[in-house]
């Protein structure tokens, strides 16, 4: 019987059914909740056989390893008889890390910056080996990685736009590899919070998914965004908590809203497509201060691959003239979504300080509490446009959404002539046709 440790579940009711599972699955910090407040548990834990250490880099790494490192302590800890102090019997184990950016800088960085002296490989699993307490001096080292830690059916781009044109270009990304399913990852809840409602008054099936929500709406988004048939578009707007741990099957691309912060998470975020020998497409959003770095982080990733020659990451051409024709439309949905999220996010806020001030016995005027609020510093540009959007009123946004309703209705395209047309770049059996739905062409270089 397989049981994972989850932290909605009581302590006392996870410990009951530790004592009849077989397999155990868990977070460290979950883990060693339940196991240190138990000494049956823990002693029963002391004689398993197998312990398996998924996600080694993460779990090593600081504001992590604390929890595992006692974990590891206390199962080898063996309290002895006082007349036999030296002999120690330790139940067999065997020991299994995995990880899909191991690689020899690995202890490196888990080491700190400070710390050069562990970059051969010798001395990075001797490292690694006093780090995870391995009972054997010389573990078995396997690696099946592949020269490149990216998939072979992985196609990456980049498109270049400007900081504040990312909502338009997603919008434009998705409208040109329709009826796929995509996740869009960001560095923010904020941003998911918004770019979810956003997507979803452009008539976009939109979920999001990130660590402030409850378990079992996690778990909702995640089902209603598998259960779409094949063919049809979802999207899955999230952090990085769906970077890893989740094998969320016929993900067709990988869309980074904002650029991931370090090599590995590219690697584990590009990895939710193109698995199991299939194809899958991972493009960045980048704005113009970003283009150098990402440039530089997608030749770390392929450093391997590339040798002397330096990786290039292909730039995915969007036609600007495109793009703007589909502005009226993210415009009118980001101002209804701002709307909304600040109404929300200003009646949250009230309820928050009237509940204050009855504790404290005080008047609450709002009034007078906004007049206080108000200063010219930092974040008073965002205050300021939170409270124009906290300030639309319902016939406006009735307006907006009649307006946005006949902008959707409406087919989309680049004012077509003959040149674009012969070009190629055109369906034009399809334009004859008249499908229904948005018809935005064809962009070189993705296959998109």
């Amino acid at each position: 019987m397989a049981t994972p440790l989850k932290r909605s579940q009581r302590t006392r009711r996870t410990q009951r059914q530790l004592a009849k599972a077989d397999i155990v699955v868990g977070t460290p910090g979950r883990l060693w909740e339940v196991l240190s407040t138990n000494m049956t548990v823990m002693e029963s834990f002391k004689k398993i056989q197998y312990l398996v250490v998924d996600e080694a880099d993460r779990i090593l790494s600081e504001g992590y390893f604390k929890e595992a490192e006692e974990i590891f302590k206390a199962l080898d800890r063996n309290v002895t008889e006082e007349d036999d102090e030296d002999e120690q019997t330790l139940s067999p184990r065997q020991t299994l890390v995995f990880s899909a950016t191991f690689h020899k800088g690995l202890q490196q960085k888990l080491a700190g910056k400070g710390k050069f002296g562990l970059m051969s490989e010798e001395e990075s699993m001797e490292y690694l080996l006093k780090r995870l307490n391995f009972r054997e001096e010389k573990p078995e080292f396997v690696d099946v990685n592949p020269v490149s830690q990216m998939a072979e059916g992985l196609k990456e781009g980049m498109i270049e736009c400007g900081a504040m044109e990312k909502d338009l270009y997603l919008y434009a990304l998705i409208l040109l590899n329709p009826n796929r399913r995509s996740l869009v990852f960001t560095n923010s809840i904020s941003t998911v919070r918004r770019l979810t409602p956003m997507l979803a008054n452009l008539n976009l099936n939109a979920l999001p998914l990130h660590s402030q929500m409850p378990q079992k709406a996690r778990l909702r988004s995640v089902e209603r965004f598998t259960s779409t048939k094949p063919g049809t578009a979802s999207i899955l707007i999230a952090t990085d908590v769906a970077a890893r741990g989740l094998d969320i099957p016929g993900i067709d691309q990988v869309i980074h809203y904002h650029v991931p912060r370090a090599a590995d998470m590219y690697v584990h975020r590009s990895g939710r497509t193109a698995r199991a020998a299939t194809s899958g497409l991972s493009i960045l959003l980048c704005a113009p201060e970003e283009v150098t770095p990402t440039r530089r982080l997608a030749a770390k990733v392929h450093h391997e691959q590339a040798g002397k020659n330096k990786y290039l990451i292909r730039t995915v051409d969007i036609d600007r003239k495109l793009a703007s024709r589909l502005k009226p439309r993210v415009d009118l949905a980001k101002k209804l979504a701002d709307a909304v999220l600040a109404k929300e996010k200003g009646g949250k806020d009230d309820d928050w300080v009237k509940k204050a001030a009855d504790e404290l016995g005080v008047e609450y005027d709002s009034e007078e509490l906004e007049k206080s609020g108000q200063w010219g510093g930092r974040g008073s540009q965002r205050k300021k446009k939170q409270e124009a959007a906290r300030g639309v009123s319902k016939a406006e946004m009735g307006v907006m959404r009649a307006q946005l309703r006949e902008l959707l209705s409406k087919r989309v395209n680049a004012g077509v002539s003959e040149r674009y047309i012969t070009g190629g770049k055109i369906d034009v059996e399809e334009l004859l046709r008249g499908a229904k739905g948005d018809f935005l062409g064809h962009v070189d270089g993705l296959d998109i």
